[in-house]
C-alpha cells in the first residue's frame, strides 16, 4: 500500500521564515559609509530586498534564505557580492575606483554624443 503525507504547514513556514542580515559597510581606512546600497540577489540576478546604510555604516536586510548572496555597491566604488551566514554580521570593506571621475565625465561624453547621432 503506497500512503503519502502532505509536508506538514510548520515545515513550509520554517523555510520561508524571514532572517534579518546584519552588517556594516566601510571605506579602505575603515571609516563607515553611509548611503551604500545593501541587496539580495534571489535567483536570475535579480534583487529580492534593497536598503541602504545608516550614518553609521550599518544595514539590515531581511530574506527568507538561510544564506543568500548579498551584494554591496557605493558610487566611486568596486561592487562586492558574498554570501550571507545568519548570526554573524559581515563587514564590507569598500575599494574605491582609480581616476573615477575621470572616467565617469569620458562616460558621460561617449553618452552624449552617441545620444546626439
Amino acid at each position: 500500500m503506497n500512503t503519502r503525507t502532505a509536508p506538514s504547514l510548520d515545515a513550509k513556514a520554517e523555510v520561508l521564515e524571514a532572517k534579518d542580515f546584519k552588517g556594516t559597510v566601510v571605506d579602505e581606512l575603515g571609516e563607515p559609509l553611509a548611503g551604500a546600497v545593501v541587496s539580495v540577489i534571489a535567483g536570475n540576478n535579480q534583487f529580492s530586498t534593497t536598503t541602504t546604510t545608516n550614518a553609521e555604516g550599518e544595514y539590515v536586510i531581511t530574506s527568507t534564505s538561510t544564506s543568500p548572496v548579498l551584494l554591496v555597491t557605493y558610487a566611486g566604488c568596486n561592487d562586492i557580492q558574498q554570501k550571507a551566514v545568519y548570526g554573524h554580521p559581515i563587514t564590507f570593506q569598500m575599494e574605491f575606483i582609480d581616476n573615477y571621475e575621470r572616467k565617469l565625465k569620458k562616460q558621460t561624453k561617449t553618452a552624449e554624443k552617441a545620444w546626439r547621432n
